[in-house]
Order: C-alpha cells, then structure tokens, then sequence
C-alpha cells in the first residue's frame, strides 16, 4: 500500500498510553496501557502490543493515545496483524490536539528530532 503523507519511523519505538474511549458508539472509560510506537504521520501511528483489540468489522471501538504526555488524538484501529507473538496495529487518527500536528510538522522539516525518550519492554502490555 502506498502512503500519500510522510512516515516517521522511529529507530526505537516509543511508549505511548493508550486506552479505549468508546466501544459500540458507547463512552467508556478504560485504563491505560503502554504500546510501543514505530512510526506515525498525520493520519496515523503504527504501534505493536499484547492486547488483542478488535477491528472495526468485529466490535467498533475508538481508542485514545497518549504520547509525550502532550500529544493527544483518538483514531480507529485501520488493521492488525499478528507476528513473532505481538499484535502490530495501524491506526487511523479521528480527532487530535495541535500539539499532536505540532510534532508531526516538526518531524517532517527536520532530519533529526530531540524526543524524549523512555523505552523499557517490561512496560508494554
């Protein structure tokens, strides 16, 4: 599939909260786990994790992440793929705030951004 917008991928993955904010057309409110994150533009994030979320043919649902403790955006799981153990999801962003376009935009006109950066695999859910 070819991608019409810009494609960060990350050397490492970074941690991102996420949690479920809507399933069915319903509010809920979930807790949060740790993802890692692999790549991201402004439509979207890759991230892999254990939980098995469903896709929107199964159950609907619109989830919430996190990343930076400053970037916000809801999106709805676009695919998902399972390898070596872990899910891998793409998903779509829905609604985000402008800190969000904000990182993005700078990932874009640089070569190199300075992150703040905390991996630890014992983390992620």
């Amino acid at each position: 599939m070819e991608m019409l917008y810009p494609r960060i991928r990350f050397q490492k993955p970074i941690l991102a909260d996420i949690s479920m904010i809507e399933c069915n057309g319903k509010t809920i409110n979930s807790s949060t786990s740790k993802v890692c994150v692999y790549d991201m533009s402004s439509t979207g994030i890759s991230f892999s994790t254990t939980l098995d979320f469903p896709t929107m043919n199964e159950v609907p649902i619109l989830l919430k992440v996190v990343l930076f403790s400053n970037c916000t955006f809801t999106g709805k799981i676009a695919t998902k793929e399972m390898k070596d153990g872990k899910l891998y999801y793409r998903l779509s962003v829905k609604t985000c705030n402008l800190n969000f376009y904000k990182l993005v935009e700078e990932m874009n006109h640089t070569h190199r951004i300075k992150l703040p950066y905390v991996y630890k695999s014992d983390e992620v859910g």
